[in-house]
């Protein structure tokens, strides 16, 4: 039977299905004299002012951050249950949406580097190499690898493939069982999880960026990171009696567990009626 340690576990209920967090983007000086139109009330609501101050109405979410939260408690929070599942052997996804200028790109990416300020994606590189690196044995290997894809005025782009004139044309396809891949990724595979961040910086910087009235870096591309997790452990299997030694002859048999994490980081749109009806 395949072993427990390599075999996914049982999912906890809380992290099951779709959860949806919302993180209230603070007040910063380029915004000019203006109030946040959000309060946040305990860990789930949220209270809407109108223009004139009054109450508008109330949201609750599977979870709230106010324009104090810092990038590593978005995470711990958060996030990192989410993660946890991917480790333990199950695919899961996690995707920014929200108006030009809310702070998607700062919370998924943020500054590479900075412990205080990187974002979402940087730190679950860091968790899938600690968990790569604590799992590691003689006879169990992982494996982590990455693809970073851009999708904009609807072409896919492979971001590790820089001269686009080389690179190949990625196409969408259907695996036998239902599940979806980009035939002709870029997989950049990295030992270690600094080569890991280098080589997503360098992608970063040939995305599609615009100015807008609210941003003049603004992201104008969808940017989707998949970062798979491969693990291979080796034991016996057997047993058969030799007529020179009475010890097993044992064989080795290989099993296998993937994983995956998709994080996306949608484009914001230019107008908010655009966004919402």
């Amino acid at each position: 039977p395949p072993s427990p340690a390599l075999m996914p576990s049982k999912q906890p209920k809380s992290s099951r299905g779709v959860q949806v967090c919302v993180r209230v983007r603070p007040v910063l000086p380029k915004d000019g004299d203006i109030t946040c139109a959000v309060d946040v009330v305990g860990e789930n609501t949220a209270v809407v002012h109108g223009w004139d101050g009054k109450e508008s109405g109330r949201m609750s979410f599977d979870k709230l951050f106010d324009g104090g939260t810092t990038q590593v408690e978005v995470f711990e929070e958060f996030i990192k249950p989410a993660v946890d599942n991917v480790l333990n052997g199950f695919n899961g996804t996690i995707f920014a949406y929200g108006q030009s200028s809310s702070g998607k790109t700062t919370t998924m990416v943020g500054d590479i580097g900075d412990e205080k300020m990187e974002g979402l994606v940087p730190r679950v590189v860091k968790a899938f190499y600690e968990k790569a690196n604590k799992g590691a044995s003689e006879d169990t290997k992982y494996l982590v690898h990455c693809s970073v894809l851009e999708v904009y005025n609807e072409k896919i782009r492979d971001l590790h493939q820089h001269n686009s004139k080389l690179a190949p044309k990625i196409r969408l396809r259907e695996r036998p069982d239902g599940s979806v891949h980009a035939e002709g990724a870029t997989q950049e595979v990295c030992l270690e999880s600094d080569e890991m961040l280098r080589s997503l910086q360098k992608a970063f910087e040939f995305r599609v960026t615009g100015s807008t009235n609210k941003n003049h870096v603004s992201s104008r591309s969808h940017l989707i990171i998949t970062l798979v997790l491969e693990s291979k452990k080796t034991m016996s299997v057997g047993g058969v009696e030799t007529k020179k030694k009475r010890s097993p002859k044992k064989k080795a048999a290989a099993i296998n567990l993937r994983s995956r994490l998709n994080l996306v980081d949608l484009a914001g749109s230019e107008s908010l009626k655009k966004d919402i009806r």
